[in-house]
């Protein structure tokens, strides 16, 4: 949303808006477009994981059953369908 007006309102007022982050902005507006094997292999187990608790277990659970399967995950910071 804040790419298709930026042209009309000064980033800052937007992202103030929408209550996001300057830098959070930044941040994905720069960010890598690359697929990333592995990543999407570790997500795919992290939501596997999350299914199968029927969606009870937390970043920690999650890292700790993928870690004894050995699988070390390196972040667990997503989001969720359930």
């Amino acid at each position: 949303m804040i790419k298709a007006v930026k042209e009309s309102y000064p980033i800052i007022f937007l992202c103030q808006t929408f209550d996001v982050h300057r830098s959070s902005y930044k941040y994905w507006r720069v960010r890598s477009r690359k697929i990333n094997p592995e990543r999407v292999k570790e997500l795919a187990l992290v939501k596997s994981i999350f299914k199968e608790s029927n969606g009870s277990a937390g970043a920690r659970t999650i890292a700790s059953i993928a870690t004894g399967g050995g699988v070390i995950i390196r972040s667990v910071v997503i989001v969720l369908d359930v």
